[in-house]
């Protein structure tokens, strides 16, 4: 009797109180990169036109990533024209990296939500009066907030999924426009260089004179300040060629020599095709859509905290009495019953976290309409202002035209049939020319882009192949 007296003491030692933490669930290596766009489970948020996944009892629904063909990967990228650039910086530039791991960590946070709080373990022993308690109890989650927490998280995954996604998209989109802009530049760049090249002979044969009157003089300092003039210029544009290197760079994680800058430059377009009709598929909305349906969750989440919390389980207890008999000593009797543990909610404290995701959730709905407006109305003026773009472009003529027409006047100059005032004059028109025609394009093939972007197709191989 006193050896299983011992026993029983030591098994249930003074006051007892664990928590059993749950088994670390080890990582699944499994998972790869998903090809499908995340969109919203909610009735608040509309289909947004991408094949999304659907909200199940678990997160395994969630699709780990937003990437189209395009994989991360350590090596060196081969950059053999301007498509190359592009797949390049979709798999090195950084704002895509940090995308993708806060896209991760939106994954923890939905493990972190998913998961049931912990059972507890509960015991003490008197050692005067002989007597021992265990209890068990289990955490039951009233008002389904369990389920309403992890919608909520898997909300916060599709959002951080759809920025990965803009992260690519806008990646693309900045790379396009900056490779475009460095065939401008080289241009225009060539045009100053054959121009301070005149200039320089102009301004040799006038010093070769052995004297000079007003005129001459004049003419000569004139044909020095042009030239330095365009000194400046083309101080002006390698400076935005060395900025678009460095953004390049950063971008492709590589060094890039003047021969890559050459090799990559996007060239005119050969053509101009229309915009897409189509913009319902704008990852945008998707977004906003997603911030509303997480702060509907949020918002059911905290109007069901007036639930109470509830524990039940089993109690068993075991207690020494003196037996019936003068000399039959102890007897140990043991009972078997229910424990019950609840708080109540006699306070209300959580009216204030209510009414603030009632604001939250209002807000992302009146930002979800100003993000569908915004995006007509914008999809509206790129149609219009990209029509008569195009049509301003054609009309004008071809950079070749106009480069016949400056070496005709560069001859003119070298054989001294035109006066200084006008053959400056001619130049400045004609770098200003050309600098508005670049501006113009940039701005048409920006629309265009865009155009891409806002109708889900700018990353599409396609898409990518026609930059030239």
């Amino acid at each position: 009797m006193h050896i299983k007296r011992g026993a029983m003491a030591l098994t249930i030692l003074f006051c007892l109180r664990v928590e059993m933490a749950p088994a670390e669930e080890p990582e699944d290596s499994s998972r790869g990169i998903s090809r499908e766009m995340t969109g919203s489970n909610t009735d608040s948020a509309h289909d947004s036109g991408k094949d999304s996944p659907r909200s199940e009892d678990t997160h395994e629904s969630i699709q780990e990533a937003p990437a189209n063909v395009y994989s991360y990967n350590e090596r060196p990228c081969e950059l053999k024209g301007p498509a190359d650039v592009v797949r390049c910086a979709l798999g090195n530039d950084p704002s895509i990296l940090q995308a993708r791991l806060e896209f991760r960590e939106s994954q923890a946070a939905l493990d972190v939500a998913d998961n049931v709080p912990n059972p507890r373990l509960e015991g003490n022993y008197m050692f005067g009066q002989r007597s021992a308690e265990l209890q068990y109890r289990h955490i039951i989650e009233l008002g389904d907030r369990r389920q309403l927490r992890t919608d909520a998280a898997q909300s916060s995954v599709r959002k951080a999924a759809l920025e990965w996604e803009i992260t690519r998209q806008n990646t693309v989109l900045t790379t396009v426009m900056m490779l475009y802009r460095l065939e401008h530049i080289q241009e225009e760049q060539e045009y100053l260089e054959e121009t301070i090249a005149a200039f320089n002979g102009a301004i040799y044969r006038l010093y070769r004179l052995p004297s000079r009157d007003a005129n001459q003089n004049t003419s000569l300092f004139t044909y020095m300040m042009a030239r330095d003039s365009l000194k400046q210029q083309k101080l002006e544009l390698l400076d935005r060629r060395n900025r678009i290197r460095q953004s390049l760079e950063l971008s492709t994680g590589r060094d890039l020599s003047d021969s890559d800058l050459r090799r990559i430059a996007a060239g005119h377009p050969e053509r101009w095709p229309d915009l897409p009709e189509e913009f319902q598929n704008s990852l945008e909305m998707a977004r906003a859509d997603q911030v509303v349906a997480r702060a509907t969750y949020e918002y059911r989440l905290e109007s069901n905290r007036h639930w109470p919390d509830f524990s039940i389980g089993p109690r068993f207890t075991l207690q020494e009495q003196p037996a019936g008999g003068l000399f039959s000593g102890t007897e140990t009797q043991s009972n078997l019953g229910v424990s019950l543990s609840i708080t109540l909610p006699l306070y209300n404290q959580y009216s204030a976290q209510k009414d603030q995701a009632k604001a939250r959730k209002k807000n992302s709905e009146i930002h979800r309409r100003v993000t569908r407006t915004s995006i007509e109305r914008e999809y509206a003026y790129l149609v219009r202002s990209y029509r008569q773009h195009v049509q301003g472009l054609k009309s004008n003529p071809s950079m070749g035209s106009l480069e016949g027409r400056r070496y005709a006047v560069l001859g003119y100059m070298r054989r001294g049939l035109l006066s200084p005032a006008l053959l400056v004059e001619f130049h400045r028109s004609y770098g200003e020319h050309v600098h508005q025609y670049h501006a113009a394009q940039l701005r048409a093939l920006g629309m265009l882009w865009r155009g891409y972007a806002l109708s889900g197709r700018i990353l599409e191989d396609e898409i990518i192949n026609s930059i030239k």
